[in-house]
């Protein structure tokens, strides 16, 4: 009725093409609103103070017993609470939301069977959901990251370049979070955990010696610049502690790794009782390898967290095709940064193509001529003279196109009257670009 109200019949009615047109104009318009709108640092001004509303409301001395209890958890065994925490936690919000439901509904027995049967269901939905989870989450810190430091990486004039360059580095920053989550939380989970209790400890101490109301997430209106921390006692010492939480996480759960000894082992009765829980419960653990373990087998770490490595059985020996997919890897990098820069001058795209054709390609072709284990390179299936004569060709080839792509840049600089050393634009990047 709508759509014969607003287009009526007869020869006025327009024709299809341009009610698509239409549409898709309409919808581009309110998702550019959108973008807006959400950008805008009002409404993310705004959004905060709703969460510091919502936490103001409740009992402050509760909501720093909790984050105590849950910031030394971390600092103590960050890398083995992770999964859990996600898997449990996200269960029981499915669970306690189908029982609101039930109850507003006022079928509190039902509510109460189908919050159980949703909360197990919800355990092996989180477990499938984790791997999503642990690389959204490093695909998020990497990307923030690349676009806090934007200037430094001279990239603000540079938006096509910028986003380009994040999507690059928020791919690389979740599969390296994927396969190296282990280690990852035992570097992260400390700052966050001593950010807690710091913070925890912060409000203890001024509600003990003022008597003015005040939140736990106070910490949040104060700027961490040194020269604004160094002029307030308080915020010293919450930076301070900050930094002692954190390196007492890191020795607590790095030390294992490093030195093979750990600090907070748990008695032999509770790892068999943990041991029995991960047999039981497969879903809620973390099964992930460390990443030093395929490097150094000395350093090997068990699979589940806490408890003692069962013995594997030996398995099948399989192709392994993975110096040569890291050699494709590396071709189809030079390849894409050749599409990516056909709009630069014939010198310095020389001297970037070859650069990169020597050291990602060749090098890594050299490297691999003696640990792949399928020897598809040329001359690595006869005598080991063929595999030295290979490398020693590779190698040839990294220093001919290094010599190649520096010659280019050197014509390019004599041809613009610039600096060999990098000095006629200063800036961090290029002068460590130059020299190193």
């Amino acid at each position: 009725l709508k759509f014969c109200v607003a287009f009526p019949r007869g020869p006025s009615r327009p024709s299809l093409r341009s009610m698509a047109h239409f549409s898709l104009h309409e919808h581009a318009e309110h998702m550019l609103r959108m973008t807006e709108v959400l950008l805008d640092k009002d409404n993310l001004t705004d959004g905060w103070s709703n969460i510091e509303s919502a936490m103001a409301a409740i009992d402050q001395g509760l909501i720093a017993t909790i984050a105590l209890v849950l910031g030394a958890a971390l600092v103590a065994r960050g890398f083995a609470l992770v999964k859990p925490c996600f898997v449990l936690s996200t269960a029981l919000a499915l669970g306690c939301r189908t029982f609101t439901v039930a109850c507003r509904e006022g079928q509190m027995i039902p509510g109460v069977v189908s919050a159980l049967l949703v909360f197990g269901c919800g355990v092996v939905f989180a477990h499938r959901l984790y791997p999503i989870f642990v690389f959204a989450c490093g695909a998020v810190m990497a990307g923030a990251l690349t676009f806090f430091c934007r200037t430094s990486l001279d990239l603000t004039h540079s938006p096509t370049a910028l986003i380009g360059f994040m999507m690059l580095v928020s791919v690389f920053g979740g599969l390296l979070l994927q396969q190296s989550r282990i280690f990852s939380y035992r570097v992260l989970t400390p700052i966050l955990g001593g950010l807690l209790m710091s913070a925890t400890l912060r409000f203890f101490i001024i509600a003990a010696l003022t008597k003015a109301s005040v939140t736990w997430l106070s910490f949040t209106h104060f700027p961490l610049r040194p020269a604004y921390v160094v002029t307030d006692p308080l915020e010293v010492f919450f930076v301070v502690a900050w930094g002692v939480c954190a390196c007492m996480g890191w020795y607590s759960q790095l030390i294992s790794v490093i030195a093979g000894v750990d600090p907070l082992a748990l008695p032999e009765h509770l790892s068999l009782r943990l041991q029995r829980m991960n047999t039981w419960f497969p879903w809620i653990f973390d099964g992930g390898e460390e990443f030093a373990s395929d490097i150094m087998p000395s350093l090997r770490q068990e699979r589940e967290p806490f408890l003692p490595r069962a013995e594997e059985e030996p398995a099948e020996t399989k192709p392994d095709y993975r110096p040569e997919a890291l050699i494709l890897l590396m071709v189809f990098s030079v390849l894409l940064l050749n599409f990516l820069m056909m709009s630069k001058p014939l010198l310095f795209l020389g001297h970037v193509l070859m650069m990169s054709a020597a050291f990602q390609v060749f090098m890594t072709a050299a490297l691999t001529s003696y640990i792949s284990p399928q020897r598809v390179l040329l001359g690595l299936r006869g005598s080991p003279l063929l595999r030295h004569f290979t490398h020693g060709s590779f190698n040839v080839l990294v220093l001919l196109f290094a010599i190649g792509g520096y010659l280019s840049m050197y014509a390019r600089q004599v041809e613009h009257e610039e600096s060999q050393l990098g000095f006629n634009n200063p800036s961090v990047m290029r002068i460590a670009h130059v020299w190193t």
